[in-house]
């Protein structure tokens, strides 16, 4: 992410009189020339404030009437001596781009919005350049920009929400001024808009499903906008000087770091004595599906994966030996896998990856990781994750440390469905788009992230602090933009 430069004693009598006149007299300049000093530099700040201040007053004028629907305004604004006010109904561009928006197919970027005249009200004043436009207040001062105020953009969550306050009009004029505001255009609904389509009739609709979003402004004050996307928007953000060019892209996390036990996209149910401290409820998680059919797509070619290596294994499942020993390598199953026997797992040469293009059940037998270490196995799983009896993922040390089994799963997990067993698991299940409903008593040292979690019998979620620190990448995830709003508003903005 590229981010904005941070953007301060034995003499006569008669002697000892003139020595002492001078002393008072170089004091007295000195206090004058601090003064004198200390006033320029009120003054200047003062200036500032005052011109700060009225791009406030008109920014909520101009709001007043294109957002809320006032039909006229008139504001009498008298700016610092110098300061010149132009208004300039060309400047600045803003475009909107939907990549990626068909998921998998590939498909050339859709324009959503596109102004090439947002418009801009600019101060000039001892050195300094401000500018109010798309609502935002920006100042250049010894060659660099910085945000004033914010624009009324905003990208929490699930949801961007940008109202793009657009200024037409001009004239110029120093001294005190008077400003006509008046409405334009009634707001305009860029996206969701039932007018408008996609290049293969996808309406312009909500809730956004893949892809990611770019906001492009060009402008003067573009590295304002820089420190504006850094401070106020969860996306990434690169600067292109040369063109006086910010983008700032709405796109997914590029890694999930696990920081609790529990996080779940929509809410966790308790039925039991369940401790649910620090659990996060109604948090975006990234889907899986990419990430594993990315892995399948990798190891589907025998020569690409290490099957052929391993003795107790096959493509279709696990075969021979009883525990099957597993050394490290890459391993591809293209169809569901039921265990019939345990797994040891075997780190000394390196981690372990497993790709199922299907379900796993893991049945009653047991996973675990046999060798000291920091290297441990990775499961990416297409379909259901199932436990059931008495199965055990872990390692055969002593402590807990679930970063050693990480499972990676598209569909749902069903851990002990039956409700008959003790199922425990040191892991962590990265599962988002599962709705996950446990019975018996299990018990999950690590970390479990799904898209809901609901927890009956005497269910024990406790988080490893091993994980503290560690996370999965998961670069090409969709965006967590699923609702977008954009407007443009309009006022023209007449100086006289």
């Amino acid at each position: 992410m590229t981010t904005v430069w941070d953007s301060d004693r034995g003499q006569s009598e008669v002697l000892g009189t003139v020595m002492l006149i001078g002393i008072v007299l170089i004091a007295a300049l000195a206090v004058a020339g601090l003064a004198l000093g200390a006033f320029g530099g009120t003054q200047d700040q003062a200036d500032r404030e005052a011109i700060e201040q009225y791009l406030l007053d008109i920014r909520s004028s101009v709001s007043a009437v294109a957002i809320e629907g006032e039909t006229q305004r008139n504001i009498h604004v008298e700016p610092p001596e110098g300061a010149q006010m132009t208004m300039d109904g060309t400047s600045t561009s803003i475009t909107i781009i939907h990549h990626d928006y068909m998921g998998n197919e590939t498909v050339d970027p859709q324009v959503l919005y596109n102004q090439s005249e947002i418009g801009t009200l600019e101060v000039a004043h001892n050195g300094e350049l401000y500018g109010l436009e798309a609502g935002g207040i920006f100042r250049i001062s010894d060659g660099h920009g910085s945000m004033v105020a914010p624009p009324k953009m905003a990208y929490r969550g699930l949801t961007a929400n940008i109202p793009l306050l657009r200024m037409d009009g001009q004239g110029a004029k120093a001294g005190p001024t008077q400003l006509s505001i008046s409405p334009g255009e009634h707001v305009r609904p860029a996206f969701p808009n039932e007018t408008e389509f996609y290049e293969n009739n996808l309406p312009f609709d909500n809730p956004v499903m893949n892809g990611s979003v770019d906001i492009v402004v060009q402008s003067k004050f573009y590295e304002g906008w820089a420190q504006f996307f850094n401070q106020y928007t969860e996306g990434t953000v690169v600067v292109d000087h040369e063109n006086e060019t910010v983008t700032t892209t709405l796109s997914s996390l590029q890694e999930m770091e696990f920081d609790n036990a529990v996080k779940v996209q929509r809410d966790v149910s308790v039925s039991g004595n369940v401790d649910d401290e620090g659990w996060t409820e109604w948090s975006y998680i990234p889907d899986s599906k990419p990430v594993i059919l990315e892995k399948l797509a990798a190891l589907e070619s025998e020569d690409d994966n290490d099957n052929h290596a391993v003795d107790c294994l096959n493509e279709t499942g696990f075969i021979q030996d009883d525990p099957c020993e597993i050394p490290a390598g890459s391993y591809y199953f293209d169809e569901d896998v039921q265990l019939d026997r345990d797994l040891h797992i075997n780190t000394t040469e390196g981690n372990v990856t497993f790709a199922f293009n299907g379900d796993f059940d893991v049945r009653n037998h047991d996973i675990i990781v046999t060798t000291p270490g920091e290297d441990g196995a990775m499961y990416y799983v297409n379909g259901t994750l199932e436990f059931q009896g008495n199965a055990f993922v872990g390692t055969d040390g002593e402590d807990i440390e679930s970063f050693r089994n990480i499972f990676i799963v598209g569909e749902d997990v069903l851990i002990d469905s039956q409700g008959s067993g003790t199922i425990e698991l040191d892991a962590v299940i990265y599962a988002p788009n599962a709705d996950i409903s446990t019975g018996g008593n299990p018990a999950i040292r690590g970390a479990i992230y799904a898209n809901s979690l609901s927890l009956h019998g005497n269910a024990d979620i406790a988080y490893d602090p091993a994980l503290e620190g560690r996370s999965i990448d998961l670069s090409g995830t969709p965006t967590p933009v699923m609702f977008l709003h954009i407007t443009e508003n309009v006022a023209v903005v007449e100086i006289t």
